[in-house]
């Protein structure tokens, strides 16, 4: 008779923020929010930056990536990748500099078994107000990439080969994509109701833009040919 496999916690967590010099202040809102909840031991905070190269902060230990690109728009495909590529640890928080914890996800995350969870996010006004959710059950929960907020076992990022380096070139839909690849490649995940997140007021670009018309082609491509790993991504950035 085969043992039952046990099961696998979470017990170690790498944060990966893509974080530029002008989102340094938000950054620091969520840094001190999560000093609030108390940061766990086994927690790594990683920044992949075009801008900086060094980052202090009292009490936290925080590994900044440098990394450089030349275009015309900003997408987080290579800061994802080289994140993951440094990350010392299994599990990996993709966050953002202006999504900040409103509830204890660290403490909840440590007490879940292991996987890929997408958290519960709502957007947040220049008051501080709440005005829509932006990832939960029932809304947008298609594909396990709208990420504000979510954690995923290394193993799987890996086996998609991570993100799309050919996003790079225009802007937005990196996430979803992402996401779909994670369908195809059948890798399971949750959306994670009670673990919430909340995204900072800042102000955003249009989808009206070549950028965003390039990606999406990109996107949709993907999609169509059912893409999973056969992609220019984590293997391959440097």
């Amino acid at each position: 008779m085969k043992k039952k496999k046990a099961i696998e916690k979470i017990d170690e967590i790498s944060i990966v923020f893509p974080c530029d010099t002008g989102r340094i202040p938000l950054f620091l809102n969520t840094i001190a929010k999560y000093k609030q909840f108390k940061i766990p031991p086994k927690v790594e905070i990683i920044l992949v930056s075009r801008t900086f190269s060094k980052m202090v902060i009292p009490g936290f230990d925080i590994k900044v990536v440098k990394y450089s690109h030349k275009g015309n728009y900003f997408c987080p495909s290579k800061a994802f990748n080289l994140g993951v590529r440094k990350a010392q640890y299994k599990n990996i928080i993709i966050g953002h500099p202006e999504v900040m914890p409103r509830t204890n996800v660290l403490k909840q995350l440590f007490e879940s078994d292991r996987g890929n969870y997408v958290c519960r996010t709502f957007d947040l006004d220049e008051y501080g107000r709440t005005v829509n959710i932006l990832i939960g059950t029932g809304f947008r929960d298609e594909w396990p990439g709208l990420y504000f907020l979510a954690l995923y076992r290394k193993e799987d990022i890996e086996s998609i080969n991570g993100w799309d380096m050919r996003f790079m070139d225009g802007y937005s839909n990196e996430d979803i994509d992402f996401g779909q690849r994670m369908v195809n490649a059948k890798k399971p995940y949750k959306i994670r109701d009670d673990i919430m997140g909340e995204h900072q007021f800042h102000l955003r670009s249009t989808d009206d833009s070549d950028g965003y018309r390039h990606n999406r082609k990109l996107y949709e491509s993907n999609k169509k040919r059912k893409v999973t790993n056969k992609i220019k991504g984590l293997k391959e950035v440097l």
